[in-house]
């Protein structure tokens, strides 16, 4: 399949799933319960597809020890995001949380010696802009100050441990076998997540609920995973991950369908920044 119908695909899924993240707050489930069955569901499924498609490997410890460090950073970077859910509307936190576009171009100018251009700059100042709006025009009557503060911070810690496993992403779909890589990232996932789900765990926790939705999750989870690794080994990265970051726009309407959340014009104007600074940062 074309990698631009791919990445089109991958766009639609991560949006559902990040509104499946959203369900997950209000619900106020057991973040580390839906995740351990959000990494089952996907080692299940990615162990499956895996069974019909195994082709011999001869570098499966070097994929195991990339896949546990970029499915670590990953697993706390979901598990941020499910509790700046908690604080703070999704319209809110999600383009904050998009400000890994900003860091991935400076991690890449930095370390890589990436070319930039004038449309780097203004998109990292772009989305510098979008921060300050939103720190400045956001904790209104609809959000308490002490958890605006809280979800503000959520959402930039979600923003930093993007950056760090999506960068390791763009590196394991150009290297390594994309199954054997998400079969050995889900396997690994289920150890942390077993044991965060024990620290978190509460004799009044809806675990069928937490179990439900951790196991849709992980299904949207796996076909984008997939969809996206796919579509990153045929086509650019520059122009794939601008059209995947575009997908808070499904999570952004879903939420204010379904949970009726309030769209005030600094949020507003924040989205629409988000969106032309993730544009101008592939540019």
């Amino acid at each position: 399949m074309d990698w631009f119908v791919l990445s089109l695909i991958g766009m639609v899924l991560y949006g559902v799933q990040n509104f499946i993240y959203k369900v997950v707050a209000e619900k106020r489930l057991n973040s580390g319960l839906v995740l351990l069955a959000s990494f089952i569901t996907g080692a299940v499924l990615s162990g499956v597809a895996l069974c019909f498609s195994f082709t011999l490997q001869d570098n499966y410890a070097v994929i195991f020890a990339f896949a546990v460090v970029q499915a670590s950073f990953y697993l706390i970077s979901r598990y941020v995001k499910i509790e700046s859910f908690k604080y703070i509307p999704a319209v809110v936190a999600l383009p904050i949380s998009r400000i890994h576009f900003a860091l991935t171009a400076l991690l890449g100018i930095i370390i890589l010696n990436e070319p930039y251009t004038p449309y780097t700059v203004l998109g990292i100042f772009l989305f510098l802009g979008v921060v300050f709006i939103l720190s400045k025009g956001s904790h209104v009557k609809d959000i308490r100050e002490s958890n605006f503060r809280s979800g503000f911070a959520l959402a930039m810690a979600t923003a930093f441990f993007t950056t760090i496993s999506e960068f390791m992403v763009k590196i394991a779909a150009v290297q390594y076998d994309v199954l054997v890589f998400m079969f050995m990232s889900y396997v690994w996932l289920t150890i942390p997540s077993h044991v965060l789900n024990r620290r978190l765990s509460d004799e009044r926790d809806d675990r069928r609920g937490a179990v439900i939705f951790g196991a849709l999750i992980g299904l949207f989870n796996f076909a984008s995973f997939f969809t996206v690794m796919s579509a990153l080994k045929a086509g650019p990265a520059s122009v794939i991950f601008p059209i995947i970051g575009l997908n808070m726009l499904i999570t952004i309407f879903l939420t204010v369908i379904i949970y009726h959340e309030k769209v005030t014009y600094p949020r507003l104007a924040a989205l629409v920044l988000s969106i032309v600074a993730i544009i101008l940062l592939r540019q």
